[in-house]
């Protein structure tokens, strides 16, 4: 079985080919950016000063399932990838990032 990795990893990597557990991001992604809401008004942080990324709040949990929930993983994700601009983002530039910075779905 490892070795049937070896051999498709190679084409993965050459043909720009997303894995199945990237998939998660891509989808993920393309949702963020055809319901805008990386420009949805959700609370920011409550610093006094302003700063160059604003980082945005993320709602609190008691339990796992909680962080399953849209609300939690929108800005988590915003917030670690602050450098993305999902205005000038096309698809093939979000499945070259997700490629390039070896994003999985754990």
């Amino acid at each position: 079985l490892f070795c049937f990795f070896l051999r498709t990893h190679d084409l993965f990597i050459k043909h720009n080919l997303l894995k199945a557990n990237q998939m998660y991001y891509y989808r993920f992604f393309q949702h963020i950016k055809k319901n805008k809401l990386y420009t949805a008004k959700s609370p920011q942080s409550k610093c006094r000063y302003s700063l160059r990324n604003e980082i945005r709040v993320i709602p609190k949990f008691r339990t796992a399932y909680g962080r399953q929930h849209i609300g939690y993983q929108v800005p988590h994700l915003i917030n670690h990838l602050s450098p993305l601009d999902f205005n000038t983002m096309s698809k093939k530039s979000m499945k070259l990032y997700i490629i390039n910075h070896q994003l999985e779905y754990v």
